[in-house]
């Protein structure tokens, strides 16, 4: 027991004079997914979300019609990127397209399909797969 608090007063002398600094915490709190929508998290190598939006359509969107000149920016943004909360009604597939301008990422219309078991998903730029955690899409 003496070393270990031996051991922890050393570690603050040393984090006290700048020795050594204490590890860095970051807070990955995120908002709540409201009832009746559906979080869409998108990850850029290159960090860089300018310009980039949504388009969404379908039966299963329960938002305002989106024009494509127009794209839904996104909700907020975590440590995997940003993100989009979007209004779900549970009836059907949820067809989106992630654009900035006429470039699209990846190229093509996209949808997710298991919205009866998941209420968020995660997109990589550049990667036509679309994952059911954070994990697996690293």
């Amino acid at each position: 027991m003496k070393k270990i608090i031996n051991g922890l007063f050393i570690g603050l002398i040393l984090i006290a004079v700048g020795c050594v600094s204490a590890p860095e915490t970051k807070d990955t709190a995120v908002d709540a997914i409201d009832e009746g929508s559906v979080r869409l998290h998108y990850q850029r190598m290159d960090n860089d979300y300018t310009g980039w939006g949504l388009h969404i359509w379908g039966a299963g969107y329960d938002g305002d019609t989106v024009n494509w000149g127009e794209a839904v920016m996104p909700t907020g943004s975590d440590d995997y990127g940003v993100y989009w909360d979007i209004p779900f009604n549970g009836e059907d597939d949820l067809n989106f397209i992630i654009h900035n301008g006429d470039t699209k990422d990846p190229d093509g219309d996209r949808a997710f399909t298991d919205l009866d078991m998941y209420n968020e998903f995660w997109a990589v730029s550049g990667d036509s797969e679309l994952y059911t955690s954070a994990e697996d899409a690293l």
